[in-house]
C-alpha cells in the first residue's frame, strides 16, 4: 500500500522549505492503522472496530505535527471535528440524534477545509455553484420519495452542499502538486455518498463490505487532504 501512495507524497514543491509533507514511513504507519481497522470490520466485534476507527485521525494529526512541529489552525479544526464525527457515528450510538450531531461535526470540518482551500487560492465558479445546487436538489427529491425524516433531509442538504463546495474548491486549485488534495476531496464525496446509499437505497446490501469501502475511501481522503499543509495561504 505504501508503494502506491508514497510517489504522490514524495513530490515536494522545492520553492517551499516548510511545512513538509508526510514521509514514506508516516504514510506507511497510517495506512497500516487503516488496514487494521478494515480487518477489524470483518473479523472482530464493535469494541475493536471502535478503537481502531477512533485512533485513525489522532494518528494522522500526530504524524503531521511530529514532522512540522506546528500545523494550520484550520486543519486542526478539520481533523478535530472529523474525529468528533467519527465518535458520534460509532455503531454503539445507533444513529438518530447521534447521526445528526455527527453530521454537524463533519459540517464544521468541511467548512474548515473550505476556508483552507479558499486561503490557498481556490474559488467557486458559477458552473460549480450550479452543479452543487442541481445535485442537492436531486438528492432532496430522492430522499423525499423515500419518506426520509424531514430533519435528516434538511441536514443532509446543508451538509451535502458544503461537502460538494469543498470538492469543487479543491478541483479549482491551479498550483503545482495539488492533485493529492483533489483526490482527497473526491474520495470524501464518494465515502459520504456511500453512507447515504447504505442508509436510504441499499440498506440490506452486504453492510460489512459497504462499511469497508466507506472507511477505505474516508481514511485515504483524510490522508490526501493532509497535502493542504504544504500549501501556504495566499497573501
Amino acid at each position: 500500500m505504501s508503494t502506491l501512495a508514497s510517489p504522490i507524497f514524495d513530490q515536494v514543491d522545492r520553492s517551499q522549505q516548510s511545512p513538509k509533507p508526510l514521509n514514506k514511513r508516516s504514510i506507511t504507519l497510517f495506512l497500516g492503522a487503516l488496514f487494521l481497522h478494515l480487518v477489524a470490520l470483518w473479523f472482530f466485534d464493535v469494541t475493536p472496530i471502535a478503537i481502531t476507527k477512533v485512533a485513525l485521525l489522532p494518528l494522522l494529526y500526530g504524524l503531521c505535527l511530529l514532522i512540522n512541529k506546528q500545523v494550520p489552525l484550520g486543519w486542526t479544526i478539520a481533523i478535530l471535528f472529523s474525529w468528533i464525527g467519527d465518535i458520534l457515528l460509532l455503531r454503539q450510538f445507533g444513529g438518530g440524534t447521534f447521526f445528526l450531531a455527527g453530521m454537524g461535526a463533519f459540517l464544521i470540518a468541511q467548512l474548515a477545509y473550505c476556508k483552507l482551500l479558499f486561503e490557498r487560492g481556490a474559488r467557486l465558479s458559477v458552473v460549480a455553484i450550479a452543479i452543487i445546487a442541481a445535485v442537492v436538489i436531486a438528492v432532496e427529491w430522492t430522499l423525499a420519495s423515500t419518506a426520509a425524516d424531514l430533519t435528516i433531509r434538511i441536514g443532509i442538504g446543508i451538509y451535502g452542499a458544503i461537502l460538494l463546495a469543498m470538492m469543487m474548491l479543491a478541483l479549482s486549485l491551479k498550483q503545482r502538486f495539488t492533485n493529492p488534495i483533489k483526490i482527497g476531496a473526491i474520495l470524501f464525496v464518494i465515502s459520504d455518498s456511500l453512507i447515504a446509499l447504505r442508509m436510504f437505497a441499499i440498506p440490506d446490501y452486504h453492510p460489512t463490505l459497504l462499511r469497508t469501502v466507506v472507511m477505505l475511501t474516508y481514511g485515504l481522503a483524510q490522508l490526501y487532504l493532509a497535502w493542504i499543509l504544504i500549501h501556504k495561504a495566499k497573501k
